[in-house]
Order: C-alpha cells, then sequence, then structure tokens
C-alpha cells in the first residue's frame, strides 16, 4: 500500500469511531426510549465492527503460505462475528462488557500470535489506536447504562 492509501484507510478507520462516540454521547445524555435507542446502536455498531475486524483476516487467507496458516485465519475470521451476534443475545450491560474485552483481546491475538507477521506494521499501529479509543468507549458507556 502506498502512503496516500494508508491515509486514506487511517481517515476511515477514524471515522468508523465516529458512530461509537455520537452513541456512546447518546447514552449518557439522554433517558427513556431515546436512550434504550442509543444503547442498541451502540451494541449493534460494536457486533458489526468486530465481524468487521475479523473479516480483515479472511483476507489474508490469500497470502497465507500453508493450509494450517489459512485455517487459522479463517478461524479467527469468524470468531468475532460470533462473538458479536451471542452479545446481542444478552442483556445489554452484559453485552458492553463482553464486547470490551473483545476488541483489546483480538488485538492481543493479532499482537502476539504467528498471525502478526502478515500484518503490516501501520495496520497494528493503526489497530492499537482504535482499539483503545473504542475499548474507552465502551467502559465510559457502561455507568450511562447502569
Amino acid at each position: 500500500m502506498d502512503e496516500q492509501q494508508i491515509k486514506s484507510t487511517r481517515l476511515c478507520g477514524f471515522g468508523g469511531v465516529l458512530p461509537f462516540l455520537l452513541t456512546a454521547a447518546g447514552v449518557h445524555f439522554t433517558s427513556g426510549d431515546l436512550q434504550v435507542f442509543f444503547v442498541n446502536a451502540f451494541l449493534a455498531y460494536g457486533a458489526v465492527i468486530l465481524s468487521f475486524i475479523g473479516a480483515v483476516h479472511w483476507g489474508f487467507v490469500l497470502k497465507a503460505e500453508n493450509v494450517d496458516q489459512a485455517a487459522k485465519l479463517l478461524a479467527i475470521g469468524v470468531v468475532p462475528a460470533l462473538v458479536g451476534w451471542c452479545g446481542l443475545l444478552c442483556p445489554p450491560v452484559f453485552t458492553l462488557i463482553i464486547f470490551s474485552f473483545a476488541f483489546p483481546s483480538l488485538f492481543i491475538y493479532e499482537q502476539f500470535s504467528q498471525i502478526n507477521a502478515l500484518l503490516p506494521e501501520w495496520y497494528m499501529k493503526l489497530r492499537v489506536q482504535l482499539t483503545m479509543i473504542v475499548t474507552l468507549l465502551h467502559f465510559i458507556t457502561l455507568p450511562g447504562m447502569v
């Protein structure tokens, strides 16, 4: 990827934080049915983004050097979507807690597994920044839900 593509990717990545930020604010600054709407929107977006992060691993299957590596990439590509789906079946506070740990757990896996060799350095720098922001927003949103 050239420098312009990386900049565009960073812009899209940070733009993708906006729905978290706006819905987290909505959780804190509204009440009643509107607050329920913002809680549901925040959690639904979290499930979508978990799935998106997992799907990135499917793209790396194209670079996999062997069947074993490809199988691991496909498996880790499915897990975040399943966590997101299962989370949405739980009460909202539990979902928020699950997602609060799912985002950093996936990053830690990427950072310390063999998959890291396939991930570009710029991607991991972006992932740590986005993961920290998203995880922080999950923890900040929790008091607004209880």
